[in-house]
């Protein structure tokens, strides 16, 4: 129990490294980067979407490594070159450079998220799963308050540039704590062994009648989920700023609330989930979605804008901890990161594809409208792709190597 929490807590810094006061930091500094390099909305979209295929090589090559080194080890290079590629973000001349160092920090990303469910095969026991990732993603919603803190603070004070180089400075201290802890309980090397049991066996003949239909809806989740919630970040700041006219510290205290509340949303989503069944929990995290667009567009006022914050967050934090739930509990343990893998990489596509739309849709129609509702829309088909493919709770039974689901 001691060593899966103390997984948990390292996990949880990492992931508010990266994805946090990485990723969601220089969502936060792109209106000052357009600035800096004299950009349009559709030149954003081209250049963070370019960056964003990343995701989709990090989970490739997450795939690949997967068999030859130790899930826990490329999520600590992962987060370590995250620090790295920050600092040649916060040193580029160019908007190439900035392309560039954004498919960097991607790849880094994906590569430090995509193996932690072979991870937590290993170490984390099923009925506890979804409330682990559900806790590690509370360390993204951290990592996102400081984004929204310094922001607001090295723009004011310094520049973009400076607040980048914190946040690497940070993300190695991070590395460092990290690895003293994992190494402590002998968690840094332990690979997963690939042991077919009679029971896997069968479940996996079962499973083959779902494979073409339940598992394609699935990974079309994944899309889906990377169309929506990476360029409602991705647009967040540009939108509250250049185009409705707020300060920096409007935009701040937004992405202050995102982070603040993801600290908590992620676990209690993941209760939820535990509770009440990941495809529940998934319906509810897209409608909550659609209300968070609705309200960005709807009603522009600062207070408005905290609670567009408060509902983006509840889905956001639990929908990258569901699915990659959903695949550990309802596939064996030596496929699920596979499958994860391959979700990854069409969630980075739609990441992609949800940016370059994003910014042409800004430049054909104006307003960043254009794109968010087209984010709500597709976020009611994501409720209905949850109804439709995603297997209600099944109660196991027997033990972890040979069981049987019923129902």
């Amino acid at each position: 129990m001691i060593k899966t929490i103390a997984l948990v807590f390292v996990f949880a810094l990492f992931m508010g490294s990266t994805f946090g006061f990485g990723l969601d930091l220089i969502s936060n500094l792109l209106p000052d980067i357009k600035t800096t390099f004299s950009l349009t909305d559709g030149d954003i979209g081209w250049v963070t979407g370019i960056g964003r295929l990343g995701f989709v090589a990090g989970a490739i090559i997450a795939g690949l490594l997967a068999a030859y080194i130790a899930p826990t080890l490329i999520v600590v290079l992962a987060t370590l070159g995250c620090g790295a590629t920050m600092v040649g973000l916060a040193n580029t001349n160019s908007a190439t450079g900035v392309a560039v160092t954004i498919f960097l920090i991607s790849v880094c990303t994906s590569l430090s998220w995509v193996p932690m469910t072979g991870v937590f095969s290993i170490f984390v026991s099923e009925g506890n799963r979804t409330k682990a990732f559900g806790a590690i993603i509370a360390g993204a919603g951290i990592g996102t308050s400081l984004a929204g803190l310094f922001s607001p603070y090295f723009v004011g004070n310094y520049s973009w540039r400076e607040a980048l180089m914190a946040a690497a400075a940070l993300t190695w201290v991070v590395v460092f704590v990290g690895l003293i802890v994992i190494a402590h309980f002998g968690i840094l090397s332990k690979r997963n062994q690939v042991r077919q049991s009679v029971g896997e066996l069968a479940q996996q003949q079962r499973l083959r009648t779902y494979l073409d239909v339940r598992l394609g809806g699935i990974l079309c989740m994944f899309f889906m989920v990377g169309f929506t919630v990476h360029p409602f970040q991705i647009f967040l700041s540009t939108y509250i700023r250049d185009e409705l006219g707020f300060s920096v510290t409007v935009a701040g205290n937004t992405w202050l609330t995102i982070g603040l509340v993801g600290t908590w949303a992620g676990l209690f989503m993941g209760y939820l989930g535990d509770r009440f069944g990941i495809r529940n929990t998934m319906i509810l995290a897209s409608l909550l979605l659609v209300a968070s667009v609705l309200m960005l567009i709807e009603i522009h006022e600062p207070i408005w804008f905290l609670a567009t914050a408060f509902v983006f967050s509840l889905a956001y934090y639990c929908m990258p901890g569901l699915l990659p739930a959903y695949l550990s509990i309802h596939y064996p343990a030596h496929i699920s990161v596979q499958l994860f893998s391959a979700g990854g990489v069409i969630l980075g596509l739609g990441t992609v594809i949800g940016n370059i739309i994003g910014g042409q849709l800004s430049e054909w129609f104006l307003t960043l409208d254009a794109y968010y509702w087209a984010c709500a829309f597709v976020s009611v088909i994501l409720a209905l792709f949850a109804l439709i493919f995603m297997l209600p709770a099944k109660k196991k039974v027997g033990t972890a190597e040979n069981c049987r689901i019923i129902g």
